[in-house]
């Protein structure tokens, strides 16, 4: 008698396949309502995501988010404007062409789904009225709402 195949052993569920819970105690979401500017206060080591994380502090409170190659602890962040800089967030209609983006909203106010992993980034194409058009790691087009937050620069750990 064999052994299962790999697909049938972690669909098993046993402790070689299962992620421990602890892994992802992090949230990576932008808040619902981001204005203003915020300081890195802690760049983190999360076991269940491939880039690290910064612990970012603004007016309202804190939140986690992917951090971009070459941030540092006591950085200042600024959200929305029209600012161009490594680190701010800013919604896509505000990015100019040609700019390198990640952890991309997939509908205004989910809190950031696409390009997330280490090492990756997107290229703003185009706007027009209907949206906008990113370039994905995939060499894909895809659309997005004007509204859509996304965080300019590239993720760190691409050497993982």
């Amino acid at each position: 008698m064999g052994k299962r195949i790999i697909q049938q052993a972690r669909g098993h569920g046993s402790k070689t396949y299962r992620v421990r819970r602890k892994a992802f105690r992090f949230e990576i979401k932008y808040p619902p309502v981001l204005k203003g500017e915020g300081e890195v206060i802690k760049l983190l080591n999360s076991a269940g995501h491939s880039a690290p994380l910064a612990k970012v502090k603004y007016s309202e409170g804190a939140f986690y988010m992917p951090a971009f190659d070459g941030m540092i602890e006591g950085q200042k962040i600024s959200f929305g404007g029209k600012k161009i800089k490594e680190g701010n967030v800013m919604e896509l209609k505000d990015i100019p062409i040609k700019t390198k983006v990640y952890n991309l909203e997939s509908r205004p106010r989910d809190g950031g789904v696409f390009i997330r992993s280490a090492g990756s980034n997107a290229v703003v194409k185009r706007i027009s009225e209907g949206g906008v058009f990113v370039r994905m790691p995939s060499k894909k087009d895809k659309k997005f709402h004007l509204k859509c937050k996304s965080t300019i620069g590239k993720i760190a750990g691409t050497d993982r």
